[in-house]
């Protein structure tokens, strides 16, 4: 960062980066002992907290197990510093996807490919990188006595002297490549390449929207579509033409909730003997009104909400979805009704079916037949998603009302962000108060590095201990907000956003959170903007050369991104060890009582997205700030082991994820983007170094991945795996020997709305329904 950092001597800003990683390691290793300290009781109840004197008097006996003095629970935990994280450091990766699922394991098998390619990346910076940028012949101007010393910047023959690191950060990009290829073929091989004697049911099926709304269109005229061509007719399963049951499903997530509530209330009747009391009224909210009894009222609504769920499933007057599932007897007949069907104008010319409207012609009138289809233009039809990753609250919105809303929903989280939590607004007031420019840029070449260096250094008037604690405060502010605030907005505006599948909506949060993350932890703090409004002027006035090149200038001129990382691998390591093993009052409520580990649900688009924002500054700065470097292994280490102990011992399974490859395959997409942004940045650098033959190489490397990434054919069979049985998917995806075995007739009915059923609470209980459930 510009500012005090730019003009502190070397060893100043290395003593200083120094302390604040012992200050992180200080506050890590209080939280491991106290965590592992309580993780010990818990798993010997004898030894139980300190007493008092007079206890221990009341109490007596010459077996009673006395409690370990704190020189005893020091010894202790330097031998063993961790025991919960080595309980499960040894679990294989089917372990991990028994008890916590495959997106846990997905997840993980990323985390320690990242670790194991920036622990080699270390290395490589640590023992030639940081030593080559110690000892190449810098410009006349250079500050020898700066931090800027252990970077890339002012070399005084940069064409020749970037060589290697050109080399370097080439290798980190082809590294990067095959790293997303060899997980894209592992996910590849655990969503479907597995050897299955018959696929599953959504290989067999095919989801049709567009239908007719008024009336609503039945399975008779589906098969009656189906049997106008041949490849199709005679070949249909079964047809389940979706109605709207978006009532019906509050009430019954409602009644769910409630249940929660009530065996939660008799949990509590057992164990204090009282029954428990709940005010109600019209501000219950701050404990005014009528107190009654807690049971007999959750009781008196759930009976309420069974009721009017029966009552809307007896109803008759439901509007449609427009939408149908139709599950074949083969793959091949649903690849046939795809191929045949797909374009609603060319079926209708070849074999009379769909029907539509003309535009010119009035409506049919009451008797007559109705057209099938009510618009050719929103006419799809494509392979089904799985039955559970149906968001059947949702299935009313067609894919321009989902655009719409998407649209509006990010361009509302962009203002927000951008205006009222961007965490830069506060890193900026600390770096501009008290700081003013000291050098003259007369006489110097515009956009060279020693313009950059004369118009950024600044004297700061802070004191050195003022600089030490706002040197903690500026990543801790940045870490914080983007750890709760952020993905907890996101997460609430995109159950608006209209998607019909539970997969697509995470991934979807996992999008915004990624985006956001690297915007404010990357991109505003490399270019030292203080908000949207200057980052859309240097977008408009800045060549995009000079953009990108500006980040590396920024971002290697502090300690900030090597702060930022530090404390983004200790601290919330640490937050984690306290959150599961020292909250004794927090384990008990939240299970009631009768469990002693807290069960949460692992949010995968924020820790996804947490650790890629990481790996982004790690990618960017690799070549130009190699001391990141070994800071980024750090973090992928501590959260691979953080991260799958938690998983193993805390995660809820009570809602997985159906189709986590579509998560997965959009944090392959984002790795290699990162990498692309990372390498047009280093290319622009170079450019503006004066070392415009070498910048050719990351710009190619650059260029290589849009092109990998922009075409369908590369990008669906090198970096993404599509949840749906399409064709063409290349190998080991593709099964072609199973086009032809037939469905189970278990399969009929798959598509039934679960809704609609008597039983629809059990039905349901591991789907997403209303908006109020948990996500």
């Amino acid at each position: 960062m510009k500012g005090a950092w730019a003009t502190l001597p070397w060893h100043s800003v290395m003593l200083s980066l120094l302390l604040h990683v012992v200050l992180y390691g200080l506050v890590f290793l209080i939280c491991a002992f106290f965590a592992t300290r309580q993780f010990r009781r818990m798993r010997n109840p004898e030894r139980k907290s300190l007493k008092k004197s007079q206890d221990k008097s009341v109490e007596g006996g010459a077996e009673e197990n006395e409690e370990d003095t704190l020189s005893q629970e020091l010894i202790r935990f330097s031998g063993d510093p961790l025991p919960f994280l080595r309980e499960t450091a040894d679990a294989d990766d089917d372990t991990v996807q028994h008890r916590a699922g495959l997106d846990a394991r997905l997840y993980l098998r990323m985390v320690w490919c990242m670790m194991v390619l920036f622990s080699v990346l270390a290395a490589v910076a640590i023992l030639v990188m940081l030593p080559l940028n110690l000892t190449t012949a810098k410009a006349s101007w250079y500050p020898e006595n700066s931090f800027l010393i252990t970077t890339a910047n002012g070399f005084a023959h940069p064409e020749t002297a970037l060589l290697f690191h050109t080399m370097f950060s080439v290798f980190i990009t082809v590294s990067v490549v095959g790293v997303v290829y060899v997980l894209r073929m592992e996910l590849a091989g655990h969503v479907k390449g597995e050897t299955q004697a018959v696929p599953p049911v959504h290989a067999y099926s095919v989801e049709v929207q567009g239908l007719r709304l008024d009336p609503p269109v039945d399975a008779s005229e589906v098969l009656q579509l189906l049997d106008a061509h041949p490849s199709t007719k005679g070949k249909v399963l079964d047809v389940q033409v979706v109605l709207d049951v978006t009532d019906l499903v509050d009430v019954v997530e409602s009644a769910r909730l409630l249940r929660s509530t009530l065996a939660r209330y008799h949990e509590q009747l057992e164990r204090d003997g009282a029954r428990p009391r709940r005010c109600v009224g019209m501000f219950a909210f701050i404990y005014i009104g009528e107190w009654v009894d807690a049971i007999e009222l959750v009781e008196k609504e759930i009976e309420e909400n069974d009721t009017a769920a029966a009552q809307l499933r007896q109803s008759e007057q439901r509007i449609a979805t427009g939408t149908a599932f139709i599950t074949f007897e083969t793959r091949q007949a649903a690849i046939d009704c795809i191929a045949t069907f797909q374009d609603a104008k060319i079926a209708h010319a070849a074999c009379g079916h769909p029907t539509f409207q003309p535009p010119n012609q009035p409506k049919p009138l009451p008797g007559q037949v109705a057209p099938l289809c009510r618009n050719p233009n929103q006419w799809s039809m494509a392979m089904a998603t799985k039955p559970e990753d149906v968001y059947w609250r949702n299935l009313r919105f067609n894919k321009w009302h989902h655009i719409m809303l998407s649209v509006t929903g990010f361009f509302i989280l962009l203002i927000v962000f951008s205006f009222i939590v961007t965490p830069i607004f506060v890193i900026q007031l600390f770096l501009a108060v008290g700081d003013e420019v000291i050098d003259d840029t007369s006489g110097v070449q515009a956009g060279s590095y020693q313009a950059y260096y004369q118009t950024s250094s600044r004297k700061s008037s802070f004191n050195k201990v003022t600089v030490f604690f706002a040197g903690i405060l500026w990543p801790l502010l940045v870490l914080t907000i983007n750890f709760v605030l952020m993905p907890t907005l996101v997460h609430y505006v995109v159950r608006f956003f209209g998607h019909r599948q539970v997969s697509a909506m995470r991934r979807s949060s996992y999008n915004l959170i990624c985006f956001f993350m690297v915007t404010n932890l990357l991109i505003i703090p490399g270019l030292s903007l203080s908000g949207l409004d200057e980052f859309l002027s240097a977008a408009s006035n800045v060549p995009i050369d000079r953009l990108l090149s500006q980040i590396l200038f920024y971002g290697s001129s502090g300690s900030f991104f090597v702060d930022y990382v530090a404390q983004a691998g200790l601290l919330t390591a640490a937050f984690y060890f306290l959150y599961h093993t020292t909250s004794p009052l927090l384990v008990d409520w939240a299970s009631g009582g009768h469990e002693k580990k807290l069960t949460f649900e692992f949010d995968f688009a924020y820790f996804y997205s947490s650790m890629l924002a990481v790996l982004a500054i790690g990618l960017m700065f690799a070549s130009t700030v190699p001391i990141v470097t070994p800071f980024v292994a750090a973090v992928c280490v501590l959260r691979y082991y953080t991260d799958k102990w938690q998983l193993l011992t805390a995660h809820s399974t009570l809602r997985v994820d159906p189709a986590p490859e579509m998560t997965a395959s959009a944090t392959h997409f984002a790795l290699l983007m990162a990498a692309a942004l990372a390498q047009a940045a280093f290319a622009s650098w170079l450019y503006v170094q004066g070392a415009t033959f070498l910048s050719i190489f990351p710009m190619c490397c650059c260029f290589s991945i849009i092109i990998l990434l922009a075409v369908p054919y590369t990008r669906d069979n090198l970096v993404v795996v599509n949840p749906r049985w399409e064709m063409g998917e290349g190998v080991g995806v593709e099964q072609p020997e199973t086009l032809t075995t037939p469905a189970p007739v278990s399969y009929k009915g798959a598509y039934e709305n679960p809704y609609l059923k008597d039983d629809a609470g059990d039905r349901t209980s591991k789907l997403w329904g209303a908006l109020g459930g948990v996500y």
